[in-house]
């Protein structure tokens, strides 16, 4: 079953953190050897719960047409992220941030992107990507949107501006 509004399926679960991050390994010759090395180390991801539906057609193109364009983002609890904003376009949202220094070397700082993918859970939680990410708020008003990724870690996106490109209003 293909996902809803995306290439990915869902990796529907029966209790939240009960699978493991999809090995990035997988695939390469001697998998093997990274399966039995790297595979433990990877976080346990929320996934989606069993019974979940996509969201009506209306009610999906209002999201996205409401979280368009950029945002700051802010983690909300301890820990390092080297990224500070988001961009929408689309059904794609985009984390970048600035160059890291590492050991005196400056390195890029690679983009990360989210295919949005909405699904409301059978307890009403709101999906926003195939592995179980959560938006937990959004709030117009505000201009803020409060995500609790698929490994647990909670942020704030926010309009870096009342003049930012938005399409909340």
């Amino acid at each position: 079953m293909m996902s809803p509004g995306g290439s990915k399926p869902p990796m529907y679960c029966n209790e939240h953190f009960s699978r493991q991050i999809p090995n990035p390994l997988a695939g390469i010759p001697c998998f093997c050897c990274h399966a039995l090395i790297f595979q433990p180390m990877l976080p346990k991801i929320r996934g989606v719960l069993n019974g979940s539906q996509p969201l009506p057609e209306q009610e999906r193109e209002d999201i996205l047409r409401r979280l368009q364009g950029e945002w700051t983002l802010t983690p909300l609890q301890g820990g390092v992220y080297t990224h500070d904003k988001v961009m929408v376009t689309a059904n794609v949202a985009t984390t970048s941030g600035p160059p890291m220094v590492t050991g005196g070397r400056r390195e890029e700082n690679a983009p990360e992107t989210i295919e949005l993918q909405f699904m409301r859970s059978p307890r009403g939680d709101l999906y926003m990507d195939y592995m179980g990410g959560l938006m937990v708020r959004i709030d117009d008003h505000l201009g803020e949107v409060e995500v609790n990724n698929a490994v647990g870690n909670r942020f704030l996106w926010k309009r870096p501006s009342p003049g930012a490109p938005s399409a909340l209003g």
